[in-house]
């Protein structure tokens, strides 16, 4: 399918929510799908049932906004709805949340298998907390895997919000409670418990070759895109925390099935630096 946009841009700036300095971003749940309709985001009563995973869509505070210029009545008619799908970068401090949890679990897995982790991330401007409970023969300089993880993601300036090196890393590691190893400790396979639990559910769809929703495929590759040009240096302007938002209009073919017809809006959240202008953001992101 070919999509055509316009590429009038409304630029906007927003303070950090999080992430620190000038941010234009917002925090927000990693690549949220959620049906609407109309342009005033109300739930689809006709969006089939596929469509409709049980989370919420938080609009992006988007330094640009690109819309389509095509007529938007239909989808305010009934016969169309709209699907936003939202995706953060690697460095949003949602995202490098999870990363510090995943490098501590690396890190105790590495030097001894057996391990059993239950850890907990907490970003903030200038600190990061992390408590849990934590089994494992293994000696962890869990300060130094915390910083070393800060640093890959891209935060080595106070200005950007966070600096690995003068950040403060509170550690807050017990052992696990006695409660809980009892039911993970049995000598035989088959009598081992669950440590802990959890409900996951999801649907596959045939809308691209990842089987996921367009806009979720678009939203994460943009968000991969803004990655990339902050590290290969292509935006020197650009900050490590960002987020996109996609939103198809759906309309349903001749079986009566939903699929996109065309990408109604994007927005892009960069974080910046304070020197670049609205218009180099501008011109640069689009």
């Amino acid at each position: 399918k070919t999509t055509t946009m316009s590429t009038t841009a409304s630029i906007g700036t927003a303070s950090a929510d999080g992430g620190g300095g000038d941010a234009t971003t917002a925090s927000a749940a990693a690549s949220t799908d959620v049906p609407m309709t109309g342009a005033d985001g109300g739930l689809a009563d006709g969006a089939p049932s596929a469509a409709k995973p049980a989370s919420e869509s938080t609009a992006a505070a988007g330094t640009t906004a690109a819309t389509s210029s095509a007529d938007d009545d239909a989808a305010s008619s009934g016969t169309t709805f709209l699907f936003a799908s939202e995706s953060v970068t690697e460095s949003h401090p949602d995202k490098l949340c999870d990363v510090i949890s995943d490098a501590i679990v690396d890190a105790c897995l590495t030097l001894d298998p057996a391990s059993r982790v239950a850890c907990e991330t907490v970003c903030k401007t200038g600190v990061v907390i992390v408590l849990g409970e934590i089994t494992t023969s293994a000696s962890i300089n869990y300060e130094q895997v915390i910083r070393d993880a800060v640093r890959d993601a891209g935060y080595d300036d106070p200005a950007k919000g966070l600096d690995y090196k003068t950040c403060n890393v509170i550690v807050a590691l017990e052992e696990q409670s006695p409660d809980i190893a009892q039911a993970v400790d049995a000598a035989k396979v088959e009598d081992i418990g669950a440590g802990d639990s959890c409900i996951v559910f999801g649907y596959a769809c045939s809308e691209t070759a990842e089987y996921m929703p367009l806009s979720h495929v678009l939203a994460t590759k943009l968000s991969a895109r803004l990655a990339e040009v902050r590290k290969e240096g292509t935006l020197d302007w650009i900050r490590p925390d960002g987020k996109t938002q996609i939103t198809l209009e759906y309309g349903n073919n001749d079986n009566g099935v939903p699929e996109p017809k065309r990408v109604h809006s994007i927005v892009i959240s960069a974080q910046h630096s304070e020197e670049v202008s609205n218009d180099k953001i501008a011109a640069d992101l689009m």
